[in-house]
């Protein structure tokens, strides 16, 4: 059986991009919830203190699961919005395997 893999994102969004990044962001979860077998999970909300800081809790059924997810359209989707500069800093990226 594969291990629970989790992904726990900080993304820091430009002001003026907002909107953009959300609609990107929607068709990603989407996408993931509805098209992936291998995904168990994918939240996402705005921090409580700092606007336009977004955090993302992700969880896949095994490392084959986060490549799905990294191949499939909607994530595509994603990374050519990510070509266009939206964020004010390096995402934070936080990868673990899911005790049991």
């Amino acid at each position: 059986m594969s291990p629970i893999i989790a992904l726990n994102v900080i993304l820091r969004i430009k002001p003026e991009v907002r909107e953009d990044f959300l609609n990107v962001v929607r068709q990603n979860q989407s996408g993931t919830r509805n098209d992936e077998p291998l995904a168990l999970e994918y939240n996402f909300g705005e921090d409580a203190s700092i606007p336009n800081t977004f955090h993302f809790h992700e969880k896949y059924k095994g490392e084959e699961g986060v490549l799905a997810h990294q191949a499939a359209p909607h994530f595509k989707v994603w990374e050519d919005f990510v070509k266009t500069d939206p964020l004010t800093s390096e995402p934070e990226v936080y990868k673990f395997v899911i005790s049991e």
